[in-house]
């Protein structure tokens, strides 16, 4: 089973990234080993990553990850100046391998944030245009695995 899980907050900027791209994936039909994910709705992460092989984190990636609005594929979180303590992704991710048992595969897909910026909802334009390569990665490599 593979669990993609769209993480990150709306109303603070580019944070919503997760889930803009989460919206665009629900559109889609997905093979019965494919299950999608909006951590917000789920109430939280940490469980979501149990009952999986691989799990496929979207979120977006801090300032200074790489270029802004820049797409990424990791196995990590890079370094937030908030550290993994911030209770983003990277603390989601030291959670999940903290806890869960067995450890499914895991990576990180996201883009670069140009800012997160707390109470101002809507994504930066570059944001916006990383939603759509995202989730047509996403659907070239796990939609056809059916």
């Amino acid at each position: 089973m593979i669990h993609l899980i769209c993480l990150g907050n709306p109303c603070h900027g580019d944070d919503g990234f997760g889930g803009a791209v989460f919206e665009r994936l629900s559109q889609v039909a997905w093979p019965p080993d494919v299950r999608l994910f909006d951590a917000n709705a789920e109430g939280g992460a940490v469980p979501l990553f149990q009952g999986c092989s691989r799990a496929v984190m979207i979120d977006v990636l801090p300032p200074g990850a790489g270029l802004p609005g820049q797409v990424l594929r990791l196995t990590d979180y890079p370094d937030d100046p908030q550290g993994a303590a911030a209770g983003g992704g990277a603390g989601i991710l030291a959670t999940v391998r903290r806890t869960i048992d067995p450890l499914p595969e895991i990576e990180v897909i996201g883009a670069v944030a140009v800012a997160c910026m707390p109470f101002r909802p809507g994504l930066s334009p570059l944001l916006s245009a990383a939603v759509g390569t995202v989730a047509a990665m996403l659907m070239r490599e796990f939609a056809s695995n059916g």
